[in-house]
């Protein structure tokens, strides 16, 4: 059942910026956001979307941005593959800095996430100093100033991909790092991430879960958020848009294994977020969105476009895809039935 059709269509604001496909999406607050994408892109607004800034780095042009953090003035920037870098903004965009570079046609950056001056990168599986292939993770504890490799996370054996795994790079939500107490490997830290491809897994804190998708090098989990319910990862089948099976499932901390929605998406869906009050959680894909009001165990479509990626501020909900499209809408116009 879709519902406050009418309502939705007249509330929702589109920016159509340009024919850039988009990915990264930050959202500062209700009126300030930053999005990144592709031929080198970044943008951001100040006033809720009314105008947007172009703020790309000079000279990255070919690079895709699939993920950007930003604060009340620090924006870091993260490209995917060959030459990978990551670029950091001290002043919102008016300047910019090269922190991380790895000139290699191997390498795939896949996700960024900081949390103060602590924060994360992880990649697809790259060799090691022994040829070994081990998920590229990068840290930094500097707000972005420098990055280097945990090589306790990285080299854990609970970690080491099997042939044909990999990280999706499709939202910019599939990680999930915060300093914490935490004993064991990467102690201090509290990381999680999934995999997907042959292998469908979440990595959480030195232990791996299987997520029971069916293998295929375009299957499995390509966006998670935490929710009332626990970890909740959305994804399928990027090659078939409509197929519902296996487009949801949900990490139950009481009973410390992975569960599947009891009712799944309307499709391959790559992004999702969850309300800060936690009493609303979206996800979107190619063929539309789908929203839940239980932490993802069941889901019913919405009348929302489908894009790559999304987010909540406090009152709006944000969301970024394909030809240059931004969208937000009021979040109390969610809530209701």
């Amino acid at each position: 059942m879709k519902f406050g059709l009418t309502l939705l269509v007249c509330l929702l604001a589109v920016f159509q910026l340009d024919a850039q496909s988009y990915r990264g999406l930050a959202v500062v607050n209700d009126s300030t956001a930053c999005v990144s994408g592709s031929k080198g892109t970044v943008i951001r607004t100040v006033n809720g979307g009314q105008t947007w800034d172009t703020i790309s780095p000079p000279g990255y042009a070919k690079k895709e941005f699939r993920d950007i953090h930003a604060d009340d003035s620090l924006i870091i920037v993260m490209s995917s593959g060959d030459s990978a870098v990551i670029l950091r903004s001290a002043d919102f965009g008016k300047t910019w800095t090269e922190v991380f570079r790895q000139d290699d046609t191997l390498i795939f950056l896949d996700a960024l996430d900081m949390y103060g001056s602590f924060g994360a990168v992880v990649g697809d599986p790259f060799p090691d100093e022994n040829g070994i292939l081990r998920f590229e993770f990068l840290v930094t504890r500097n707000g972005g100033r420098t990055w280097q490799r945990d090589r306790e996370i990285r080299n854990h054996e609970l970690n080491r991909p099997v042939n044909g795994e990999a990280v999706y790079a499709a939202s910019g939500s599939n990680l999930n790092y915060r300093k914490a107490i935490f004993q064991g490997v990467g102690a201090g830290q509290s990381y999680s991430f999934m995999s997907g491809g042959m292998s469908n897994n979440l990595y959480y804190n030195g232990a791996k879960y299987a997520i029971p998708c069916n293998p295929c090098a375009t299957c499995g989990m390509y966006g998670m958020t935490q929710s009332i319910a626990g970890k909740l990862f959305v994804g399928g089948n990027y090659l078939r848009p409509n197929d519902t099976a296996q487009t949801s499932y949900y990490f139950d901390y009481k009973l410390n294994k992975v569960k599947p929605a009891q009712k799944m998406p309307s499709g391959y869906r790559s992004g999702v977020a969850s309300s800060s009050d936690n009493k609303v959680s979206i996800c979107t894909g190619t063929n539309g969105s789908d929203i839940s009001f239980d932490g993802g165990i069941n889901w019913q479509p919405i009348n929302l476009p489908g894009m790559n990626t999304v987010q909540f501020s406090p009152n709006f909900l944000w969301m970024a895809g394909n030809k240059g499209q931004v969208l937000r809408v009021a979040y109390k116009d969610l809530k209701s039935k």
